[in-house]
């Protein structure tokens, strides 16, 4: 329910919030020592935070806290196999940054499309100057 009303708030926002994002990853670790640890859900909840933050170093905290306590919780409670919580916390701690770098070059991009967009339009509006002062 709280993942929903995150989807729900940042559509009607029109945007992700870094502070939002950072109470999910909260929530979520309230969550792992409550109830138990749930890789897939987590996973999704991190890979938001990814793409939320612009600050790597806020991404890299996340990722490790939340694996940390994917860990501690997981042997604690030994509710799933042993084996699998390592590889599961490591993802953890950094899947994050595969979408904050994805992330990173689609802002780059719109940026250079921006610019490349004020150039045309101050492009034709030389144009349309010039035009003017031929007639």
């Amino acid at each position: 329910m709280e993942s929903a009303a995150l989807v729900v708030a940042c559509w009607a926002a029109g945007q992700v919030r870094t502070s939002w994002t950072v109470v999910d990853a909260v929530v979520n670790v309230v969550l792992f020592v409550v109830v138990a640890p749930a890789y897939n859900y987590v996973l999704v909840a991190v890979l938001v935070v990814g793409l939320a933050s612009t600050r790597l170093r806020w991404i890299v905290v996340i990722g490790w806290v939340v694996a940390s306590v994917y860990a501690v919780v997981g042997v604690a409670r030994a509710n799933g196999p042993l084996w699998n919580i390592r590889p599961n916390a490591v993802s953890l701690a950094f899947v994050p940054v595969v979408p904050w770098l994805m992330a990173r070059q689609i802002r780059a991009a719109v940026v250079r499309m921006d610019a490349r967009h004020a150039e045309v339009i101050r492009r034709a509006e030389d144009l349309a100057a010039r035009s003017l002062m031929i007639m």
